[in-house]
Protein backbone atom coordinates (compact mmCIF):
# COMPACT_ATOMS: atom_id res chain seq x y z
CA UNK A 1 0.00 0.00 0.00
CA UNK A 2 1.00 3.33 -0.93
CA UNK A 3 4.10 2.76 -3.21
CA UNK A 4 3.12 2.85 -7.15
CA UNK A 5 5.73 2.13 -9.97
CA UNK A 6 5.81 4.52 -13.02
CA UNK A 7 6.81 3.12 -16.50
CA UNK A 8 9.64 5.28 -17.76
CA UNK A 9 9.02 7.26 -20.42
CA UNK A 10 9.37 5.08 -24.33
CA UNK A 11 8.07 1.92 -23.03
CA UNK A 12 5.21 1.98 -24.82
CA UNK A 13 6.49 3.90 -28.16
CA UNK A 14 4.93 2.43 -30.72
CA UNK A 15 1.65 1.09 -29.29
CA UNK A 16 -1.38 -0.39 -31.07
CA UNK A 17 -5.11 -0.68 -30.72
CA UNK A 18 -5.64 -4.38 -30.32
CA UNK A 19 -1.47 -5.51 -28.63
CA UNK A 20 -1.66 -7.23 -24.87
CA UNK A 21 0.42 -5.47 -22.60
CA UNK A 22 1.38 -8.40 -19.75
CA UNK A 23 3.09 -7.83 -16.80
CA UNK A 24 4.35 -10.48 -15.20
CA UNK A 25 4.44 -10.93 -11.57
CA UNK A 26 5.52 -12.10 -7.70
CA UNK A 27 3.64 -12.37 -4.34
CA UNK A 28 3.92 -13.77 -1.18
CA UNK A 29 0.01 -13.18 -0.30
CA UNK A 30 -2.89 -15.07 -0.48
CA UNK A 31 -4.89 -12.15 -2.02
CA UNK A 32 -2.62 -9.54 -3.97
CA UNK A 33 -4.48 -6.21 -5.67
CA UNK A 34 -3.91 -4.80 -9.01
CA UNK A 35 -4.18 -2.10 -10.37
CA UNK A 36 -3.40 -0.58 -13.69
CA UNK A 37 -3.73 3.05 -14.31
CA UNK A 38 -2.67 5.74 -16.96
CA UNK A 39 -3.29 9.38 -16.94
CA UNK A 40 -5.54 10.79 -19.64
CA UNK A 41 -6.30 14.40 -20.79
CA UNK A 42 -5.05 17.55 -19.84
CA UNK A 43 -6.80 17.29 -16.36
CA UNK A 44 -4.42 14.30 -15.60
CA UNK A 45 -6.87 12.30 -14.55
CA UNK A 46 -6.39 9.12 -13.09
CA UNK A 47 -8.15 6.06 -15.44
CA UNK A 48 -7.66 2.51 -14.26
CA UNK A 49 -7.74 0.14 -17.17
CA UNK A 50 -9.18 -3.30 -17.16
CA UNK A 51 -7.05 -5.85 -16.33
CA UNK A 52 -7.28 -10.18 -16.16
CA UNK A 53 -5.18 -11.83 -14.15
CA UNK A 54 -4.04 -15.26 -14.71
CA UNK A 55 -1.28 -17.19 -13.10
CA UNK A 56 0.55 -14.31 -11.91
CA UNK A 57 0.41 -12.43 -15.27
CA UNK A 58 -1.65 -9.40 -15.34
CA UNK A 59 -2.94 -8.37 -18.96
CA UNK A 60 -4.14 -5.28 -20.53
CA UNK A 61 -6.14 -5.26 -23.93
CA UNK A 62 -5.53 -2.11 -25.66
CA UNK A 63 -9.43 -1.31 -26.58
CA UNK A 64 -8.57 1.34 -29.55
CA UNK A 65 -6.00 3.87 -31.01
CA UNK A 66 -6.75 6.97 -28.84
CA UNK A 67 -5.86 4.48 -25.43
CA UNK A 68 -2.87 3.07 -26.88
CA UNK A 69 -1.77 6.86 -27.96
CA UNK A 70 -2.49 7.64 -24.42
CA UNK A 71 -0.44 5.18 -22.69
CA UNK A 72 2.60 5.30 -25.56
CA UNK A 73 2.46 9.18 -24.23
CA UNK A 74 1.85 8.84 -20.88
CA UNK A 75 2.91 5.50 -19.71
CA UNK A 76 1.45 3.94 -16.82
CA UNK A 77 1.35 3.24 -12.91
CA UNK A 78 1.34 0.33 -11.53
CA UNK A 79 -0.36 0.29 -8.03
CA UNK A 80 -2.55 -1.75 -5.41
CA UNK A 81 -0.85 -4.06 -2.55
CA UNK A 82 1.40 -7.22 -2.33
CA UNK A 83 2.96 -7.55 -5.45
CA UNK A 84 6.04 -7.30 -7.44
CA UNK A 85 6.13 -6.21 -11.33
CA UNK A 86 9.51 -8.38 -12.46
CA UNK A 87 9.00 -7.24 -16.58
CA UNK A 88 6.29 -5.98 -18.89
CA UNK A 89 6.04 -7.17 -22.53
CA UNK A 90 4.26 -6.23 -25.21
CA UNK A 91 2.29 -8.37 -27.25
CA UNK A 92 0.11 -8.82 -30.58
CA UNK A 93 -3.44 -10.63 -30.25
CA UNK A 94 -3.41 -13.90 -30.42
CA UNK A 95 0.53 -14.07 -29.96
CA UNK A 96 1.66 -17.10 -27.69
CA UNK A 97 1.87 -16.01 -24.17
CA UNK A 98 5.49 -16.51 -22.94
CA UNK A 99 5.88 -18.59 -20.18
CA UNK A 100 4.71 -17.86 -16.65
CA UNK A 101 7.59 -17.15 -14.34
CA UNK A 102 8.69 -19.84 -11.95
CA UNK A 103 6.67 -19.62 -8.82
CA UNK A 104 7.63 -18.36 -5.23
CA UNK A 105 5.57 -19.33 -2.72
CA UNK A 106 4.16 -23.11 -2.17
CA UNK A 107 1.72 -23.76 0.71
CA UNK A 108 2.83 -26.69 2.78
CA UNK A 109 0.30 -26.51 5.36
CA UNK A 110 -3.31 -25.05 6.45
CA UNK A 111 -3.71 -26.78 9.47
CA UNK A 112 -4.77 -24.92 12.61
CA UNK A 113 -3.20 -26.54 15.19
CA UNK A 114 -2.76 -25.08 19.30
CA UNK A 115 1.20 -26.40 20.40
CA UNK A 116 0.78 -25.67 24.33
CA UNK A 117 3.18 -27.62 25.84
CA UNK A 118 5.35 -29.23 22.99
CA UNK A 119 3.15 -32.50 22.66
CA UNK A 120 1.39 -31.22 19.34
CA UNK A 121 3.35 -30.42 15.77
CA UNK A 122 2.87 -29.34 12.36
CA UNK A 123 4.28 -32.24 10.03
CA UNK A 124 5.45 -31.17 6.86
CA UNK A 125 5.76 -33.28 3.64
CA UNK A 126 9.40 -33.57 2.55
CA UNK A 127 7.82 -34.54 -0.69
CA UNK A 128 5.79 -32.18 -1.51
CA UNK A 129 9.34 -29.47 -0.16
CA UNK A 130 11.46 -31.75 -2.92
CA UNK A 131 8.69 -30.62 -5.55
CA UNK A 132 9.19 -27.21 -4.90
CA UNK A 133 12.95 -27.50 -5.50
CA UNK A 134 13.97 -26.44 -1.98
CA UNK A 135 16.68 -24.84 -2.00
CA UNK A 136 19.59 -23.01 0.52
CA UNK A 137 18.48 -19.79 1.78
CA UNK A 138 14.88 -20.71 0.93
CA UNK A 139 12.48 -19.41 3.83
CA UNK A 140 10.06 -21.30 6.15
CA UNK A 141 7.40 -18.85 7.08
CA UNK A 142 5.06 -19.56 9.98
CA UNK A 143 2.03 -18.26 10.88
CA UNK A 144 1.07 -18.13 14.60
CA UNK A 145 -1.79 -16.59 16.31
CA UNK A 146 -3.02 -16.76 20.29
CA UNK A 147 0.03 -16.37 22.41
CA UNK A 148 -0.56 -17.92 25.70
CA UNK A 149 2.76 -17.80 27.83
CA UNK A 150 2.60 -15.39 29.95
CA UNK A 151 5.58 -13.71 29.12
CA UNK A 152 4.17 -13.41 25.45
CA UNK A 153 7.28 -15.12 23.83
CA UNK A 154 6.51 -18.51 22.61
CA UNK A 155 8.86 -21.13 21.82
CA UNK A 156 9.30 -22.51 18.28
CA UNK A 157 11.17 -24.90 16.93
CA UNK A 158 11.92 -26.50 13.55
CA UNK A 159 12.72 -30.22 13.62
CA UNK A 160 13.38 -33.35 11.54
CA UNK A 161 12.61 -37.04 12.66
CA UNK A 162 13.71 -39.87 10.82
CA UNK A 163 11.37 -43.41 10.60
CA UNK A 164 12.17 -43.84 13.93
CA UNK A 165 11.41 -40.80 15.55
CA UNK A 166 15.17 -40.25 15.99
CA UNK A 167 14.78 -36.02 16.77
CA UNK A 168 17.02 -33.45 15.34
CA UNK A 169 16.63 -30.32 16.31
CA UNK A 170 17.88 -26.67 13.58
CA UNK A 171 18.48 -23.79 15.50
CA UNK A 172 18.21 -21.68 12.77
CA UNK A 173 18.49 -17.78 12.86
CA UNK A 174 15.09 -15.67 13.19
CA UNK A 175 13.41 -12.78 14.88
CA UNK A 176 10.32 -12.35 16.97
CA UNK A 177 9.78 -8.98 18.66
CA UNK A 178 6.71 -7.51 20.74
CA UNK A 179 4.19 -10.69 20.50
CA UNK A 180 0.61 -9.26 20.09
CA UNK A 181 -2.23 -11.43 20.37
CA UNK A 182 -3.44 -10.97 16.86
CA UNK A 183 -1.67 -13.49 13.65
CA UNK A 184 1.99 -12.74 13.10
CA UNK A 185 4.73 -14.85 11.92
CA UNK A 186 8.20 -16.34 12.30
CA UNK A 187 10.95 -17.03 9.41
CA UNK A 188 12.91 -19.90 9.71
CA UNK A 189 16.39 -20.09 6.83
CA UNK A 190 16.67 -23.45 5.12
CA UNK A 191 20.23 -23.42 5.96
CA UNK A 192 22.79 -25.62 4.26
CA UNK A 193 22.92 -28.10 7.08
CA UNK A 194 19.02 -28.77 6.62
CA UNK A 195 18.97 -28.94 3.25
CA UNK A 196 21.50 -32.10 3.16
CA UNK A 197 19.05 -33.75 5.57
CA UNK A 198 15.72 -32.87 3.46
CA UNK A 199 17.75 -34.13 0.52
CA UNK A 200 19.01 -37.42 2.12
CA UNK A 201 15.87 -38.60 2.90
CA UNK A 202 13.02 -40.45 1.14
CA UNK A 203 10.57 -38.71 1.88
CA UNK A 204 9.08 -41.19 4.60
CA UNK A 205 10.26 -38.74 7.24
CA UNK A 206 9.39 -35.52 8.44
CA UNK A 207 9.78 -31.71 9.31
CA UNK A 208 8.31 -30.71 12.17
CA UNK A 209 7.34 -27.20 13.50
CA UNK A 210 6.70 -27.73 16.99
CA UNK A 211 6.87 -25.80 20.64
CA UNK A 212 4.32 -23.93 23.23
CA UNK A 213 1.79 -20.90 23.90
CA UNK A 214 0.91 -19.97 20.19
CA UNK A 215 -1.26 -21.40 17.65
CA UNK A 216 0.04 -22.74 14.16
CA UNK A 217 -1.99 -21.38 11.26
CA UNK A 218 -0.47 -22.03 7.97
CA UNK A 219 2.98 -23.09 6.86
CA UNK A 220 4.53 -21.48 3.42
CA UNK A 221 7.95 -21.99 1.29
CA UNK A 222 8.94 -19.12 0.34
CA UNK A 223 11.65 -19.26 -2.58
CA UNK A 224 14.89 -17.14 -2.27
CA UNK A 225 13.88 -14.85 -4.83
CA UNK A 226 10.52 -14.17 -3.64
CA UNK A 227 11.06 -12.85 -0.43
CA UNK A 228 11.00 -9.95 1.29
CA UNK A 229 11.07 -7.71 4.37
CA UNK A 230 7.42 -6.12 5.04
CA UNK A 231 8.36 -3.42 7.79
CA UNK A 232 6.03 -0.99 9.40
CA UNK A 233 5.50 2.20 11.79
CA UNK A 234 2.26 0.79 13.86
CA UNK A 235 2.36 -3.22 13.94
CA UNK A 236 4.97 -5.91 15.09
CA UNK A 237 8.59 -6.90 12.95
CA UNK A 238 9.32 -10.20 12.03
CA UNK A 239 11.65 -11.38 9.53
CA UNK A 240 14.64 -13.31 8.61
CA UNK A 241 17.94 -11.18 8.61
CA UNK A 242 19.59 -11.41 5.05
CA UNK A 243 19.33 -9.86 1.31
CA UNK A 244 15.50 -9.39 0.75
CA UNK A 245 13.44 -6.24 -0.80
CA UNK A 246 11.75 -4.46 1.80
CA UNK A 247 8.72 -2.80 1.68
CA UNK A 248 8.08 0.19 4.49
CA UNK A 249 4.92 1.42 5.92
CA UNK A 250 6.78 5.04 7.29
CA UNK A 251 5.78 8.92 6.57
CA UNK A 252 8.32 11.80 7.02
CA UNK A 253 6.67 15.33 7.63
CA UNK A 254 8.03 17.99 5.84
CA UNK A 255 11.10 19.23 7.90
CA UNK A 256 12.96 17.19 10.22
CA UNK A 257 12.25 13.54 11.29
CA UNK A 258 14.16 10.88 13.17
CA UNK A 259 14.60 7.63 11.29
CA UNK A 260 16.39 4.20 12.44
CA UNK A 261 16.49 1.03 9.70
CA UNK A 262 17.90 -2.42 9.75
CA UNK A 263 19.92 -1.78 6.35
CA UNK A 264 22.18 0.78 4.96
CA UNK A 265 20.82 3.63 2.75
CA UNK A 266 21.21 7.14 1.37
CA UNK A 267 18.27 9.92 2.19
CA UNK A 268 17.80 9.91 -1.70
CA UNK A 269 16.97 6.14 -1.72
CA UNK A 270 14.66 6.38 0.90
CA UNK A 271 13.00 9.68 0.25
CA UNK A 272 13.43 9.91 -3.95
CA UNK A 273 14.60 13.60 -3.11
CA UNK A 274 17.88 15.29 -4.00
CA UNK A 275 17.62 18.00 -1.26
CA UNK A 276 16.77 15.02 1.82
CA UNK A 277 19.44 14.18 4.22
CA UNK A 278 20.75 12.03 6.44
CA UNK A 279 23.08 13.54 9.98
CA UNK A 280 24.53 11.48 13.12
CA UNK A 281 24.63 12.85 16.56
CA UNK A 282 28.35 14.44 16.39
CA UNK A 283 28.94 16.46 19.71
CA UNK A 284 27.61 18.59 22.67
CA UNK A 285 28.17 21.93 23.70
CA UNK A 286 26.56 23.60 26.70
CA UNK A 287 26.62 27.39 28.29
CA UNK A 288 25.35 29.21 30.47
CA UNK A 289 22.08 29.36 28.90
CA UNK A 290 22.01 27.05 26.07
CA UNK A 291 22.84 23.40 24.72
CA UNK A 292 23.64 22.81 21.17
CA UNK A 293 23.14 19.63 20.21
CA UNK A 294 25.68 19.01 16.35
CA UNK A 295 24.57 16.65 13.73
CA UNK A 296 26.90 15.81 11.05
CA UNK A 297 25.65 15.21 7.57
CA UNK A 298 26.31 11.71 6.37
CA UNK A 299 26.18 10.20 3.04
CA UNK A 300 24.37 6.72 3.75
CA UNK A 301 22.51 5.56 6.94
CA UNK A 302 24.12 2.75 8.83
CA UNK A 303 22.23 -0.24 9.92
CA UNK A 304 19.95 -0.42 13.19
CA UNK A 305 21.56 3.54 13.54
CA UNK A 306 19.57 6.27 14.90
CA UNK A 307 19.55 9.59 12.67
CA UNK A 308 18.02 12.40 11.56
CA UNK A 309 16.36 12.68 8.21
CA UNK A 310 15.45 15.99 6.61
CA UNK A 311 12.79 16.43 3.59
CA UNK A 312 11.18 19.72 2.25
CA UNK A 313 8.15 18.24 1.88
CA UNK A 314 6.30 15.56 3.53
CA UNK A 315 6.70 11.80 1.63
CA UNK A 316 6.63 8.43 2.45
CA UNK A 317 9.66 6.11 2.88
CA UNK A 318 10.04 4.41 -0.35
CA UNK A 319 10.12 0.26 -0.57
CA UNK A 320 13.76 -0.98 -1.44
CA UNK A 321 15.60 -3.49 -3.31
CA UNK A 322 18.49 -5.76 -2.98
CA UNK A 323 18.96 -4.70 0.82
CA UNK A 324 21.20 -6.27 3.11
CA UNK A 325 18.90 -6.33 6.09
CA UNK A 326 20.43 -7.11 9.62
CA UNK A 327 18.81 -7.98 12.60
CA UNK A 328 17.22 -5.73 14.53
CA UNK A 329 18.30 -4.25 17.54
CA UNK A 330 15.93 -2.28 19.47
CA UNK A 331 16.25 -0.18 22.45
CA UNK A 332 19.33 0.22 24.80
CA UNK A 333 21.79 -1.21 22.19
CA UNK A 334 20.75 1.40 19.11
CA UNK A 335 22.33 4.62 20.29
CA UNK A 336 24.48 7.11 19.05
CA UNK A 337 26.84 8.09 21.75
CA UNK A 338 27.74 11.83 22.02
CA UNK A 339 28.74 13.04 25.88
CA UNK A 340 26.12 13.44 27.88
CA UNK A 341 23.80 12.52 25.27
CA UNK A 342 22.48 10.12 23.08
CA UNK A 343 20.09 9.06 20.30
CA UNK A 344 17.54 5.87 20.81
CA UNK A 345 16.64 4.21 17.90
CA UNK A 346 13.37 1.92 18.68
CA UNK A 347 11.02 -0.15 15.91
CA UNK A 348 8.50 -1.05 18.82
CA UNK A 349 5.62 0.58 18.27
CA UNK A 350 4.26 2.60 21.50
CA UNK A 351 7.88 2.97 23.01
CA UNK A 352 7.70 5.44 26.36
CA UNK A 353 10.09 8.00 25.36
CA UNK A 354 9.30 10.31 28.54
CA UNK A 355 11.67 12.45 29.32
CA UNK A 356 13.53 12.27 26.05
CA UNK A 357 13.59 14.95 23.37
CA UNK A 358 11.73 14.49 20.38
CA UNK A 359 12.48 15.67 16.48
CA UNK A 360 8.95 15.89 14.60
CA UNK A 361 8.97 17.70 11.33
CA UNK A 362 8.69 21.78 11.46
CA UNK A 363 12.61 21.90 12.90
CA UNK A 364 11.26 21.93 16.20
CA UNK A 365 12.49 19.69 19.06
CA UNK A 366 10.67 19.32 22.84
CA UNK A 367 10.73 17.78 25.92
CA UNK A 368 8.17 14.46 25.89
CA UNK A 369 5.81 14.31 28.93
CA UNK A 370 5.21 11.30 31.06
CA UNK A 371 3.08 9.67 28.38
CA UNK A 372 4.66 10.11 25.36
CA UNK A 373 5.50 7.55 22.65
CA UNK A 374 7.26 6.92 19.91
CA UNK A 375 6.08 4.42 16.84
CA UNK A 376 8.74 2.16 15.34
CA UNK A 377 11.38 2.94 13.14
CA UNK A 378 12.32 6.26 14.65
CA UNK A 379 14.61 7.95 17.45
CA UNK A 380 14.73 9.83 20.77
CA UNK A 381 17.13 11.88 22.15
CA UNK A 382 18.19 11.20 25.61
CA UNK A 383 19.73 13.52 28.12
CA UNK A 384 22.08 11.44 30.38
CA UNK A 385 24.06 14.18 32.17
CA UNK A 386 22.05 13.53 35.11
CA UNK A 387 21.60 17.40 35.67
CA UNK A 388 19.27 18.64 32.99
CA UNK A 389 19.48 21.05 30.41
CA UNK A 390 19.74 24.45 30.85
CA UNK A 391 18.08 27.13 28.50
CA UNK A 392 17.26 26.37 25.45
CA UNK A 393 17.95 23.11 23.75
CA UNK A 394 19.31 23.77 19.97
CA UNK A 395 20.18 21.73 16.90
CA UNK A 396 23.02 22.34 14.76
CA UNK A 397 23.78 20.70 11.11
CA UNK A 398 27.00 20.39 10.18
CA UNK A 399 27.82 20.01 6.62
CA UNK A 400 31.34 18.57 5.90
CA UNK A 401 31.50 19.70 2.41
CA UNK A 402 30.66 22.72 2.95
CA UNK A 403 32.09 23.57 5.72
CA UNK A 404 28.33 25.48 6.94
CA UNK A 405 26.55 24.86 10.13
CA UNK A 406 23.43 25.65 10.03
CA UNK A 407 21.42 26.09 13.71
CA UNK A 408 17.79 25.42 13.30
CA UNK A 409 14.87 26.70 15.12
CA UNK A 410 14.71 25.18 18.85
CA UNK A 411 11.54 24.46 20.53
CA UNK A 412 12.01 26.35 24.07
CA UNK A 413 13.05 24.49 27.54
CA UNK A 414 13.59 27.16 29.56
CA UNK A 415 16.12 30.37 29.72
CA UNK A 416 15.92 34.03 28.33
CA UNK A 417 16.48 34.62 24.51
CA UNK A 418 16.55 38.35 22.92
CA UNK A 419 16.90 39.76 19.43
CA UNK A 420 19.74 42.13 18.07
CA UNK A 421 17.68 44.97 19.15
CA UNK A 422 17.69 43.91 22.88
CA UNK A 423 13.74 42.73 22.75
CA UNK A 424 12.74 39.90 24.87
CA UNK A 425 11.90 36.27 22.93
CA UNK A 426 9.39 33.74 23.73
CA UNK A 427 10.30 31.89 21.16
CA UNK A 428 13.30 32.10 18.55
CA UNK A 429 13.03 34.76 15.33
CA UNK A 430 14.26 34.15 11.94
CA UNK A 431 17.32 35.70 11.76
CA UNK A 432 19.90 36.75 14.41
CA UNK A 433 19.17 35.30 18.00
CA UNK A 434 20.77 35.95 21.41
CA UNK A 435 20.30 32.57 23.16
CA UNK A 436 22.03 31.80 26.49
CA UNK A 437 24.30 35.16 25.85
CA UNK A 438 25.89 34.39 22.18
CA UNK A 439 24.67 34.99 18.77
CA UNK A 440 22.84 32.12 17.09
CA UNK A 441 21.07 32.32 13.49
CA UNK A 442 18.25 30.80 12.95
CA UNK A 443 16.68 29.54 9.56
Amino acid sequence: PGTQFETPDGTFTGLEAGNIIRIYTTTTYDEPQYVVTYKKGDSWDWTDLDVTVADGVVSVTVADETTATEIAERGLILRGQAWTATKIVIAVAGEEEEPTPDQTSFILSTEETIAGNWAKAVQLSISDMADAKVAENDVLRVYVKDFTDADGEPSISLSYSDAEWSWKDFTTTYQYYNPATTTAYVDFAITGELLSVLQATNGENALLVRGKGYTTTKVELIKAEGYYVSLSDKSTALYLAGTADVQIERSLLAGFNTITLPFAATAKELTGSDDAYLAELSGVSTEDESTTLTFKKVETAVANKPYLIYVATAVDVQAQSGKEVAALVDDWNNQTWSGSFYMQGNYTPGKSVAGNYIVSGEDKIQLAGSSATLNGMRASIVDNSGSGVKGALTIAIEDSETGITTVLTPAQVSGLMFNLAGQRLSQPARGINIIGGRKVMVK
